[in-house]
């Protein structure tokens, strides 16, 4: 864990000092797009390290009882700011520019490393052998596993084939007729939808049949999408047809976050120490994956029409789950009491 937490504090290290250099070839007006293609990818490569080191340490901070909260609240802070974020930084950049937006990020990560500096993390024994053999050990884990196996299949595909629609969102909006405003309160739709699903998940925690609850949020995210799909399609003969947009968009995102926060909870309670950080390394690439869903809908928007990569996607996460929920599983005996 000590390992977990020296690495913490490189990664927050090193992104503080690409945001520096990002704010200072921003003040000086040196900066190109080549410039934030490289800085924005390196970013990325470290924060793909970051995220297992971080899903491996937070277990060590808190007691098995308040997992489920730990991850609520997690969740509530990363969709709380993807709403109110894009707001404040626009005032920030009418006041003080583009380049003093970095250099808060900057100072972000830098009051991060002092509090790493500051935690108290118990030693653990680390894994063995070489980095290539370390995740080859997780992916045969979740593999011979099928809780995880299923739990981390069901996430991939509300990112690859789900929520992967945000990044054709303008397309959807001009279908439906709206604006520039109207876009972005598709959007507002999805953050306050993922916020409500998030804080009424720990209703179902305790049920008996707790699986069948997690398989019954991918399902009516499903249908969510389908009937999104249908509203797009018909948007000039239904009446009153962007507000019905937004209920839809708010329920999808309900229930994807109900589901992730449900999931999370799950393998972070069920996953060896020793196999944490790998493991869920592997869950969290889930999450990068949506940019990549966006370039198939975007495809299939080209060659048959948008409303199509909604139905198409909803059709295939119907699939998989009918399919999870009639052969036996680990995932189906689940219960959340235990």
């Amino acid at each position: 864990m000590r390992r977990s937490g020296r690495l913490l504090m490189a990664t927050s290290a090193s992104i503080a000092a690409l945001l520096f250099l990002l704010a200072l070839l921003d003040y000086t007006g040196r900066v190109t797009l080549g410039h934030v293609l490289v800085i924005a990818a390196l970013i990325g490569l470290l924060t793909g390290i970051d995220w297992p080191a971080r899903q491996a340490i937070f277990p060590a901070l808190i007691q098995r009882s308040q997992m489920m909260s730990a991850v609520t609240l997690n969740s509530i802070l990363w969709q709380g700011t993807r709403m109110a974020m894009p707001a404040v930084g626009g005032v920030i950049i009418t006041i003080g520019g583009t380049a003093t937006v970095f250099l808060i990020a900057t100072a972000g990560f830098i009051g991060m490393c002092f509090v790493l500096a500051g935690l108290n993390i118990g030693h653990t024994t680390g894994p063995h052998g070489t980095s290539g053999a370390q995740l080859i050990e997780g992916i045969r884990f979740v593999l011979r596993t099928r809780l995880f196996a299923v739990l981390i299949l069901l996430t991939w595909l509300l990112s690859f084939f789900g929520v992967s629609y945000l990044q054709l969102m303008p397309v959807y909006a001009d279908l439906l007729g709206v604006a520039e405003q109207g876009y972005g309160a598709l959007i507002s739709a999805s953050g306050v939808g993922s916020v409500t699903g998030t804080l009424l998940v720990g209703i179902f925690f305790g049920a008996r049949r707790f699986a069948r609850v997690m398989l019954a949020f991918v399902t009516l995210a499903a249908i969510g999408l389908c009937l999104f799909g249908v509203i797009v399609s018909f948007a000039s003969a239904l009446p009153a047809v962007f507000h019905v947009a937004l209920v839809c968009i708010f329920f999808i995102h309900l229930f994807v976050s109900a589901y992730l926060v449900a999931s999370m909870t799950v393998l972070q309670l069920n996953v060896p120490d020793t196999l944490r950080g790998r493991v869920m390394g592997i869950h969290g690439i889930n999450f990068s994956l949506i940019q990549l869903g966006a370039i198939l809908g975007g495809s299939i928007a080209a060659a048959f029409g948008a409303p199509a990569a909604m139905f198409t996607g909803a059709a295939i996460i119907s699939l998989v789950v009918l399919a999870i929920a009639l052969t036996p599983s680990m995932v189906r005996s689940l219960d959340g009491r235990t």
